[in-house]
């Protein structure tokens, strides 16, 4: 997937989010290229397991959005960009799989309960839940 049409479609989900930059879904899709060129092969092997091809657009493009999601949320903690009740209703949306009504989080719904959809077997999806509420619970810990 091309970084520039990569970098639209992060900045077109992004955008819906208060605060989110160029700066996340470019921070994204470089260390997510980095990331999936390190375990390319890794990938192969999964892919002959479950059909899927590693190269798919789709779940790239996913992977890309959720990183910048995970950047956002970081800059969220960091940056105040979400007041403390706000950034709980996120969190809490992000680690159940649930919809938030936070404004400004509206457009973080949809893709990412689209990995659902994405995943082989909706154990990966429960796995992802519950590394978000690690992360978060990591980010409340404080900026270290």
């Amino acid at each position: 997937m091309q970084a520039e049409r990569a970098l639209d479609q992060v900045m077109e989900y992004g955008g819906r989010l208060t605060g989110f930059t160029e700066e996340h879904a470019a921070e994204a899709i470089r260390r997510g290229q980095y990331i999936l060129q390190s375990i390319h092969s890794g990938l192969l092997g999964v892919s002959v397991r479950t059909g899927r091809d590693p190269r798919d657009e789709t779940l790239i493009l996913a992977f890309y959005r959720e990183l910048a999601l995970l950047f956002w949320l970081d800059d969220c903690h960091d940056r105040a960009l979400l007041n403390p009740s706000q950034l709980a209703a996120v969190e809490q949306a992000l680690g159940q799989g649930t919809p938030c009504t936070v404004a400004g989080f509206e457009g973080g719904n949809v893709p990412r309960a689209s990995l659902a959809g994405l995943a082989y077997d909706p154990r990966d999806y429960t796995h992802l839940l519950a590394d978000t509420r690690h992360y978060c619970a990591a980010l409340r810990a404080g900026k270290a």
